[in-house]
């Protein structure tokens, strides 16, 4: 576990990144994104500003952790918690080495 200020800083870097999020293209994002509305009608980006309006280090669950995935992309991987549209969601953000965030 880290400490608040830890979990205060990953929010602020993750939130001063906010023009560079992108979503990963999972079966389980794309279904989540069709509960809330149409994609094609700039969801994601609705869904970000949630996202960023609401996160706070509060919601810090746990990491970081290096990217376990067949990819091993590098950057640390984050995980929150949080209500979107009054869904309980789970959040894993990567602090990739480029500036972005997935």
């Amino acid at each position: 576990m880290i400490s608040e200020d830890d979990a205060r800083d990953i929010v602020n870097t993750i939130k001063d990144r906010r023009r560079t999020w992108r979503v990963s293209h999972r079966e389980k994002n794309e279904e989540f994104a069709s509960t809330i509305g149409n994609a094609g009608e700039g969801i994601y980006e609705k869904i970000f500003d949630e996202i960023f309006n609401n996160l706070t280090w509060i919601d810090y669950s746990s990491g970081p952790f290096p990217d376990a995935s067949h990819r091993h992309i590098p950057g640390n991987i984050w995980i929150f918690g949080l209500k979107i549209f009054e869904i309980e969601c789970y959040l894993k953000f990567q602090d990739r080495p480029n500036g972005r965030v997935m």
